[in-house]
């Protein structure tokens, strides 16, 4: 391509056709740093461009114009973001569609998320004036050769870059195609900003011509809006229709012109035309010599058999233009047509064929005119994914896109801002189901149109929206899986057979005052449960609806129903073995799983660690919860229990941290072990009178746990039962009890007493350990064993009296029991453990039995108080340091020596006093003592 003067050169870089020159313009924006070189990667080869796409979506869609090339024509990149062109002179390689391009001298900087736009000049200076760049499009180059300010220019397509320094991975928003192009450096001011060259304010002057046949003309040489420049219609024969906007400078009209005086300002231009979505759409108006080009042969078939008029076996722009109504698809057509692109072309695009039954369709691209689509116009299309619907549609009729089972998105200013839905005036007018099972009408929608949802069975969750106020006829019927409705406080009507055929829908749920409107057969033939929820205080007015109270209108919960909250008004997501979970939704401070059948049991670990689970009331049809069930639900403060619930498994609420209370079923008759451990704000709890054991701890660290009530018939306590429940003051131990594990008190430090039953045998290790305001105890006189430590540094525990049948102390069972002033030992005691009564400080006199035969080690060390001490005759063994170093005098009554260790340094004996006949024996067994000890008469 030759540039002849500097003016064409300048325009030709302002809209990024660099010929082959890298060097940036200078412009009057702020000062930029200069980009450092980076290595642009592109995909090996280019796809096919192609023009057309939706004005008001911007996404890209394919349509008849198909652009071809020839080798060495060139290619220049822009990024909108920035305003910095990438460079230019990457040639293809060969002609068509399939040649690549070399990037060589492509520089600048990329960022993830910069929108590209591709230029492809095709230089007229190497056409002949026969050759064609666009096809169908012949295009006369004759009168531009020698002219190098008007070049043909194809916008390819408007890309998002997706990685730092590449362009290999993106993905064209829409595509633009303009046609010959006049450069001219002049019109604009340089101070003209973006916001002034928007496309509602842009009031600029605009002037079309091919060959000299105007085809805009209003005003005649006046100024016309950019949005009247692209929505103008085709004037006068013998014209092609192109999308151009521009400024002239000069009064004849020629073709098309942009006038910018820097590139910046072109730069602002352009985003501001692609971001509006003005693209190019052909119009087929005064075409009569050119044959349509088809994408689908099935297509192309059924327009010839119907349209074509002069029998040559096509169906040229003028046979398009001509027809004035559509034939009904064949069922062979049905079944393999696949791309429909040509729809435009066919009398100005004001209506389209009926698709319904079209199992094949795939692609379809709606002409801009269309203003409505009508009832069951793509029903039954199920190989539909997507769909563009033009801005002057105003009508999309009662099940336009049923059973279109594939389709994902819509485009279009209609579509709703997740694509799934088209919304005009707050009204739902269409639903894209693809995928999914869970849906969310949007937010604003007032009206739901009907048919919209029909005969979908899939859907298993629909959150509609709080300002919903009507649900016209058939909307959801036939939807087959969907359980639950609810409806918020806005609903006012319900159209007839609304939800007619929902086979499974139970559940109802209305928030209105005011009893909505019911048409006839809105809930006909759905489950033979259903049953409608209303809160208490709109009962009464719905119970006096006669088509409510058909309903069987309750405020109660359903028995196929978990109601839940969150801490974050989000879903809590759970499986259940064996059980299918219909819907699972929140709205409004309300959760609700609706289950396809009874949940006998809640399975374990079901609701494990769901740490924003903060209540939950149970159906009534759950008789058992198992496992760990809720164990980890950190924010659980309340749960619900059915009377029917029988058993309770291992640990189902432990570390439930927040649960203040719970009120068990009276028919439960077994609870595992640490059910409720660590639920430290567990303030109070009763155990039903079916419980006879209480599992090992089973209210471990409860620690705020403060009253509990046991039932008559409880027969045993588990190990560390209440471990840790040091809010606890008093219990009542019922007389049943048979035995209490080791540690089941060990810490319940607000303990003051306690009344051991009759029946208990045993007591075990560290039963009462370190319950430090425990002041007195009974024991029962049955009590024939006590465990190591039991009252371990039970330190305000005064007097205690040992039962007469306990033969043993076990070892530490009094450890610093430094309140301990008096204990009563029973007669048939045998043996003292070690350190049993170590440190009891406030110990000053105890008489060992008769019968006693051994003590362990430290028996008594720091009884400080302890100055005389007497063993029995049957004392047979004693430990290492068994008495405390203060002791003065000490009587032994054994005829023997007993064995042991009984001097130590820190002792301070001054008297041993021994049997009159043994004093010899005592020296010899003890000589370390031998000059303490002193016969005496114990008669």
């Amino acid at each position: 391509m030759k540039i002849k003067n500097l003016a064409a050169c300048i325009a030709l870089l302002a809209i990024g056709l660099s010929a082959c020159q890298t060097k940036e313009l200078i412009d009057e924006s702020p000062e930029v740093a200069e980009p450092s070189e980076i290595s642009c990667t592109m995909s090996a080869t280019m796809p096919e461009f192609k023009a057309g796409g939706d004005p008001e979506t911007r996404s890209s869609l394919e349509s008849v114009v198909r652009v071809k090339w020839k080798k060495n024509d060139e290619l220049t990149v822009i990024n909108l973001t920035t305003g910095k062109q990438l460079g230019g002179c990457i040639k293809a390689d060969n002609d068509g569609a399939n040649s690549t391009f070399s990037p060589s001298g492509l520089h600048g900087t990329i960022t993830a998320g910069d929108k590209l736009v591709f230029l492809l000049d095709n230089d007229p200076g190497r056409r002949s004036a026969n050759e064609k760049d666009f096809e169908p499009f012949t295009m006369d180059y004759s009168s531009q050769k020698g002219n190098a300010n008007e070049v043909p220019i194809v916008v390819y397509a408007n890309y998002t870059a997706t990685e730092n320094g590449t362009i290999s991975a993106v993905n064209p928003e829409f595509n633009f195609l303009m046609g010959y192009v006049q450069l001219a450096v002049s019109a604009l001011p340089a101070s003209t900003s973006v916001t002034e060259l928007g496309i509602e304010n842009l009031n600029t002057r605009c002037h079309f011509s091919i060959s000299n046949h105007a085809f805009v003309t209003t005003p005649q040489n006046g100024s016309i809006t950019l949005s009247e420049a692209f929505t103008a219609n085709s004037k006068g024969t013998n014209t092609r229709y192109f999308s151009c906007f521009t400024s002239p400078s000069q009064g004849v009209a020629r073709n098309a012109h942009i006038c910018a005086n820097s590139i910046n300002h072109f730069t602002a231009w352009l985003k501001a035309a692609l971001s509006a979505g003005y693209y190019y759409q052909a119009v087929a108006t005064g075409f009569t010599n050119e044959n349509i080009s088809f994408v689908d042969d099935t297509f192309k078939s059924y327009c010839v058999s119907h349209y074509d008029k002069n029998g040559d076996g096509e169906i040229s722009f003028a046979e398009a233009a001509a027809v004035t109504s559509f034939e009904t698809f064949t069922t062979a057509e049905k079944s393999s047509l696949k791309e429909v692109y040509e729809l435009p072309y066919f009398f100005k695009g004001e209506r389209i064929p009926d698709f319904e039954g079209c199992t094949a369709l795939k692609h379809i691209l709606l002409p801009g005119t269309l203003q409505a689509i009508r009832a069951n116009a793509f029903k039954g299309c199920t190989a539909l994914e997507e769909i563009t619907i033009p801005s002057n549609v105003t009508l999309v009729g009662e099940g336009a896109f049923e059973g279109c089972t594939s389709l994902e998105r819509f485009n279009g200013t209609l579509a709703s801002s997740d694509h799934r839905y088209l919304v005009r005036d707050n009204q739902v007018l269409a639903f894209a189901p693809a995928g999914l099972t869970e849906t969310t009408i949007p937010e604003g929608a007032t009206t739901i149109k009907a048919g919209v949802f029909a005969n979908n069975t899939t859907i298993k969750t629909i959150y509609l929206s709080a300002e919903l106020t009507t649900v016209e006829a058939r909307a959801f019927k036939g939807c087959t899986a969907l359980p639950i409705i609810r409806f918020r406080t806005n609903i006012a009507s319900i159209g007839e057979e609304a939800f007619k055929g929902c086979s499974a829908l139970r559940s109802v749920y209305s928030d209105a005052v005011t009893p909505p409107t019911v048409g006839t057969d809105a809930f006909a033939n759905c489950h033979s449960s259903l049953t409608a929820h209303v809160t208490s205080g709109n009962l009464v007015a719905y119970e006096e609806s006669p088509a409510w109270r058909a309903l069987n209108v309750t405020t109660g919960q359903p028995w196929n129903e978990i109601w839940y909250t969150t801490t974050d008004d989000s879903v809590c997501n759970v499986a259940f073995a064996f059980i299918n979970v219909l819907s699972n939704t929140y709205v409004d401070g309300k959760g609700i799983i609706s289950l396809d059948r009874d949940v006998n049991s809640i399975a374990s670990r079901t609701f494990s660690n769901k740490t924003s689970l903060t209540s939950i009331s149970l159906p009534r049809c759950v008789t058992s919860i198992e496992s760990d069930a809720f164990s980890g639900c950190s924010s659980l403060a309340s749960i619900s229990l059915p009377d029917g619930i029988t058993s309770i498994g291992d640990n189902a609420f432990s570390n439930c941290s927040l649960l203040a209370s719970i009120s068990l079923p009276e028919g439960l008759e077994s609870i595992g072990d640490a059910v409720f451990s660590f639920c430290s704000s567990l303030a109070s709890i009763a155990l039903p009178k079916g419980i006879t054991s209480i599992g090992n701890r089973e209210f471990f660290q409860c620690s705020s746990l403060a009253s509990i009530s046991l039932p008559d018939n409880l027969q045993s306590i588990g190990e560390s039962a209440f471990y840790g429940c040091s809010s606890l003051a008093s219990i009542a131990l019922p007389e049943g009890l048979e035995s209490i594990g080791d540690n089941t008190f060990y810490y319940c430090s607000s303990l003051t007493s306690i009344s051991l039953p009759e029946g208990i045998e045993s007591i075990g290790d560290k039963a009462f350990y370190n319950c430090s305001l425990l002041a007195s105890i009974t024991l029962p006189e049955g009590l024939d064993s006590i465990g190591n430590s039991a009252f371990g540094r039970c330190s305000s525990l005064a007097s205690i009296a040992l039962p007469e049948g306990l033969e043993s102390i076990g070892d530490n069972t009094f450890y610093y029991c430094s309140s301990l002033a008096s204990i009563s030992l029973p007669e048939n005691l045998r043996s003292i453990g070690e350190s049993a009564f170590y440190g009891c400080s406030s110990l000053a006199s105890i008489t060992l039995p008769e019968g006693l035969e051994s003590i362990g080690n430290k028996a008594f060390t720091f009884c400080r108080l302890l100055t005389s001490f007497t063993l029995p005759s049957t004392i047979e063994s004693i430990g290492s340091y068994p008495f405390p170093s203060n002791l003065l005098t000490l009587f032994i009554k054994a005829i023997t020596p007993p064995s042991g260790n009984l001097y130590s340094a820190g002792n301070i004996i001054q008297n041993i006093y021994v049997p009159m006949a043994s004093v010899d024996i005592y020296k010899e067994a003890w000589p370390d003592c031998a000059g303490i000890i002193s016969g005496y008469s114990f008669d």
